[in-house]
């Protein structure tokens, strides 16, 4: 998430698979010219037996073709990046997501054909878009030798049928408790947002599948307005998910909201502990009636901005670390916006920028938050103190079923 100006199978159950589960995500734009890629087909994803084989087979077969496993418990794998087509070379792809069962065979094969995340944008019309998806379209029909269906006509994808299949009661019986004093939920689905700037979208996609509702991080990014570097603004975000909330039976609350005076505030502290500290002061000054927060942000020491947080505001890090907790407790993930470059995170793809997370457990024990990142599965569980989470925080959002 990046900060912004303020304040300014057999061929017919596969075709059945890419009709009804929004497979052909024709949202973004035209890719740019680009260095040809290594062939990596995916002709195999429309066989007869792919529905009979178990997951090791799965990884054994795709092994050459860049399979990567989005979780520990090999209930999803991804295909991703150039070179990725089906009956050869025929229809482009950008990304297949492919879901597994309990016991390991695949049930759902999702195919991402083009879409703005992935794709540059800078030289599509909407007569070059629309003409992209009648040969898309014509590809694969003539292909599968059956009629494609519009998928906002398609009756499945109703309010009822995206309702939450869980209720909030229910959500508790997801929180395991560890003898080292860990709190965590358990059961969050990851998804891998790749290099673009997706992570808001991608971490409402998480929770959406948390809660049993088949949202992808597409359909967010639709509607929420995402760029591929730009990502998504918070504002954007929460009027997003606002949009959403009567048709997908979720509420969506605000703990902690970017705000301009808040955020001026917070300069100033900064600045009376940077002088006690003889730190360089940062200034808030405007350019053209634009204040830019994350040179603001980067020009902060991460270590006297944490002082000058908690230590002058005490009660607002109090409330902060017993609100996600009480969030936790019931068993809903907290949507974590955050400021990367303050303090120091090895071995994470973002050095630096607007981000959001998942805070899915904690420790008191420890002192600490346990979060999640939308990157894969390396990344599905982290600790960090909870100062430096609160040094480091620009929102904090959450969502919870209706009933």
């Amino acid at each position: 998430m990046a900060s912004h100006p303020a304040p300014r199978c057999s061929p017919l159950r596969f075709w059945r698979t890419l009709a009804c589960l929004g497979t052909l995500v024709l949202t973004g734009s035209l890719q740019a010219q680009q260095p040809a890629a290594p062939a990596r087909p995916l002709d195999s994803l429309t066989g007869e037996n792919v529905w009979q084989t178990t997951a090791d087979q799965f990884q054994q077969h795709f092994a050459q073709t860049g399979l990567q496993w989005l979780s520990e418990k090999r209930d999803q794998a991804r295909f991703f990046g150039p070179g990725l087509s089906l009956w050869q070379g025929r229809l482009p792809v950008t990304e297949a997501l492919i879901n597994f069962s309990p016991e390991g065979q695949p049930t759902r094969i999702s195919l991402s054909i083009f879409n703005r995340g992935d794709s540059n944008s800078e030289f599509m019309t909407r007569e070059k878009f629309e003409a992209l998806i009648e040969a898309h379209r014509a590809t694969i029909g003539q292909q599968l030798g059956v009629p494609s269906t519009e998928r906002g006509k398609d009756k499945t994808t109703t309010a009822a049928a995206k309702a939450p299949s869980v209720t909030k009661d229910s959500l508790t019986a997801n929180l395991k408790r560890e003898e080292n004093g860990d709190v965590l939920i358990a059961n969050v689905p990851m998804v891998d947002q790749g290099p673009k700037g997706y992570c808001a979208v991608a971490t409402a996609e998480r929770v959406f599948k948390y809660y049993g509702i088949p949202v992808d991080q597409h359909e967010m990014a639709q509607v929420a307005d995402s760029s591929s570097d730009g990502g998504t603004s918070p504002a954007k975000m929460y009027e997003a998910l606002n949009k959403l909330e009567g048709r997908l039976r979720v509420r969506v609350r605000v703990i902690e909201n970017w705000d301009y005076k808040t955020f001026m505030d917070m300069v100033g502290d900064y600045n009376k502990e940077a002088k006690r500290a003889d730190k360089r002061e940062v200034s808030a000054a405007p350019r053209d009636g634009t204040i830019y927060i994350d040179e603001i942000y980067g020009a902060m020491d991460g270590e006297v901005l944490k002082t000058s947080r908690i230590g002058r505001d005490r009660s607002g890090f109090g409330k902060f670390q017993r609100s996600i907790t009480g969030l936790i407790d019931q068993g809903i993930p907290v949507m974590w916006g955050v400021m990367l470059g303050l303090l120091p995170e090895p071995e994470i793809p973002q050095a630096a920028g607007g981000h959001m997370r998942l805070i899915i457990g904690y420790n008191l024990k420890t002192n600490e938050f346990l979060y999640t990142d939308s990157w894969g599965a390396e990344h599905a569980l982290k600790r960090m103190p909870i100062p430096n989470a609160y040094t480091m925080t620009t929102g904090i959002y959450y969502m919870e079923p209706m009933k």
